[in-house]
């Protein structure tokens, strides 16, 4: 069998109930010249079954007896990847239809990038769409904020396959904004195609919620390293114990930025009573009032006004970092 065009990697755990959706929106995809690298990685709900119901030549499947995590998992996807590109996909999100299309003639037409994500429509765990994440696009101005703020969703991703790009295996979570850092840093260009290609999901056992602290708390150090790199040239990534990130507990902190992210994660899913709780601690520890006071007291009101105020605000740093 010759080398597919592209390798999907994707690594579940627990993936009930949304897996087999997932799964089959790679499969009906209108680039057909691939494989699907599908990890099981050690469930212990009904997924085992879901994986072995598909039967299509193109998916190599693995299974682990225990769960080693997603990083390691990617990267083990990565190693056994024969594709000219790779591309991601969780197993609670949707690509669409022509996603792998696009993204393969993007990447085909500009040799200079090495790395991109797309846009993305924000579903809820029912599949409603929230609201859609419009990207930033210029290679220019991606390189300039990402060292702000991750730019890139991590499932709408595909890079290419000759350049030895692989997760650092201490990040627990955001292993790939430390890979995007890592890449500006050694003057790889990276970007974002405008279309919307896949749908994400939000729900409140995703882990951009469950473990939103301590996925906070790693993108936190992912921009620490890379200030460190283009301080120095290295960072201290041999160093760093990831007991001191997984140890803090959200509940028990002090620190305003964990609290902000925590009351931001709250507006999200539009938990009423956590953006009033967050908020109240938030506001201790800061000692002064802020513009996130807006979400304090609309949280009195019924949601469908936090979501008019959400919305208009999306528009507004869309509008922003595009300029």
């Amino acid at each position: 069998m010759e080398n597919p065009r592209i390798s999907v990697v994707l690594s579940v755990f627990n993936g009930i109930p949304h897996l087999r959706e997932s799964i089959e929106s790679i499969l009906d995809q209108t680039f057909d010249d691939i494989e699907l690298i599908l990890i099981d990685d050690g469930s212990t709900d009904d997924t085992p079954r879901i994986v072995e119901s598909f039967t299509d030549k193109r998916i190599r499947k693995i299974r682990h007896e225990k769960n080693i995590g997603l990083t390691k998992s990617l990267n083990e996807g990565l190693r056994l990847a024969r594709g000219k590109y790779m591309a991601r996909q969780d197993s609670d999100d949707i690509s669409l239809p022509e996603r792998l299309s696009k993204q393969y003639a993007f990447m085909e037409k500009h040799p200079d990038i090495v790395l991109t994500g797309c846009g993305a429509e924000i579903i809820d765990n029912e599949g409603k769409k929230v609201s859609s994440f419009v990207p930033v696009t210029d290679p220019t101005v991606l390189a300039r904020t990402s060292s702000e703020k991750c730019q890139i969703f991590h499932p709408s991703i595909i890079f290419r396959n000759d350049c030895g790009i692989y997760y650092r295996e201490k990040f627990i979570y955001s292993q790939d904004y430390d890979l995007y850092l890592r890449l500006l840093t050694q003057g790889k260009k990276i970007a974002n195609m405008p279309d919307i290609l896949i749908r994400y999901r939000l729900s409140p056992g995703a882990i951009s919620y469950s473990k939103r602290t301590h996925q906070f708390l790693f993108s936190r150090k992912a921009r620490e390293f890379y200030e460190q790199r283009i301080r120095t040239g290295k960072d201290f990534y041999e160093d760093f114990n990831t007991d001191s990130v997984i140890s803090i507990n959200a509940d028990n902190t002090e620190d305003s930025e964990i609290l902000l992210n925590e009351l931001k994660a709250s507006v999200e899913i539009e938990d009423l009573q956590r953006i009033r709780s967050f908020y109240v601690k938030y506001l201790l520890a800061r000692k002064r009032l802020d513009r996130y006071l807006v979400y304090f007291l609309i949280s009195f009101l019924p949601a469908k006004f936090l979501r008019l105020v959400k919305k208009l605000n999306s528009k507004k740093r869309a509008g922003k970092l595009n300029e």
